[in-house]
């Protein structure tokens, strides 16, 4: 028996997993990086590439490597974790031939929101493994993240969204079905809930205080609603308990109806005992939490604490 006939073996009983070709894996995860901007080596060995593929690539110049804090919760104290962006060669290797109207991420990951995006990708390879299981069923389908679509490049593609843009978006272009995920590391609820709370304390103190919150919160039912009746959405909170909280609070202003808003100089506000009739697919949507997802090995680890030295998210070598 040679080593293909071996490796069809291991792979028929589930023993390994069956990969693409070794330039198919390495355009899947530079694409992958484009998206979010940055990964983890597992994160990307759990999508699409193989042990030796990651040190190949950086030996290549396609890809650098640096050490960042991530917190997973808004209050949550940060940890370590070493992650790998698109080097200069690598954004030039994957725009190349595609002109300037191109999207590429920012030239390193930029420390806005680079908690939230990697909650929110590794919330998304857990979906895409249930829904694609096999290496070979992801390459009909289109991974792009909120700021590709918002990218001149595609603007009039996504016009469906209706300006709602979800935390990623996939489509399988063989079923034509869509897919939304949306990460609530801070839940949009339980800021209207302090928001509600504040506004009592200041009622009882004879203070005036915007509540700019239920705004909010009526805008993220409205996107909820929209992105319902295109495809399945997905909603991530980091612990259970905001998560519940979430889906009672959310379920019970949609059944009651949802505030009308509008534009008042760059800031969102509800009109007074005005509503929308909720029209989503409630079906289609999903509520979990990370406990749910089977991501605990793509976590920093608690073990790590993060040094407070002014070198220590510098470049490093390669995961």
């Amino acid at each position: 028996m040679g080593h293909a006939d071996a490796l069809a073996g291991k792979i028929e009983k589930g023993l390994c997993r069956k990969l693409l070709s070794k330039d198919s894996r390495q355009l899947m995860a530079m694409r992958w990086l484009r998206e979010w901007g940055f990964s983890t080596s597992s994160a990307l060995e759990r999508l699409c590439l193989s042990k030796d593929d990651l040190p190949r690539m950086r030996r290549n110049r396609l890809i650098e490597s640096k050490l960042i804090d991530i917190s997973l919760t808004s209050n949550s104290r940060q940890r370590q974790m070493r992650i790998v962006f698109l080097s200069s060669r690598g954004r030039k290797e994957l725009s190349r031939g595609s002109g300037k109207s191109y999207y590429l991420p920012p030239r390193e990951p930029g420390s806005t929101l680079r908690h939230h995006n990697y909650l929110a990708q590794i919330a998304a390879i857990s979906w895409i493994e249930k829904i694609w299981p096999k290496q070979e069923m992801r390459t009909s389908v289109s991974l792009l993240g909120a700021g590709h679509i918002r990218h001149k490049s595609v603007v009039k593609v996504f016009q469906h969204l209706d300006s709602w843009v979800p935390d990623f978006y996939m489509k399988d272009a063989r079923t034509d079905e869509s897919y939304f995920i949306e990460l609530e590391r801070a839940s949009t609820i339980d800021r209207v809930l302090k928001s509600n709370r504040a506004e009592t304390r200041a009622l009882k103190e004879n203070r005036y205080v915007e509540k700019v919150a239920d705004a909010e919160l009526a805008r993220f039912c409205l996107k909820i609603e929209h992105l319902s009746t295109l495809g399945r959405v997905q909603i991530v909170y980091a612990n259970s308990a905001a998560r519940r909280r979430a889906q009672a609070y959310f379920e019970s202003v949609v059944s009651s109806g949802i505030p009308k808003c509008y534009l008042e100089r760059g800031r969102w506000r509800v009109v007074p005992d005005m509503f929308y009739d909720w029209s989503g697919e409630m079906d289609n949507i999903e509520w979990l939490n990370f406990c749910d997802l089977g991501v605990s090995d793509l976590l920093p680890s608690a073990k790590t604490s993060p040094r407070r030295t002014p070198g220590h998210d510098s470049r490093g070598s390669a995961p």
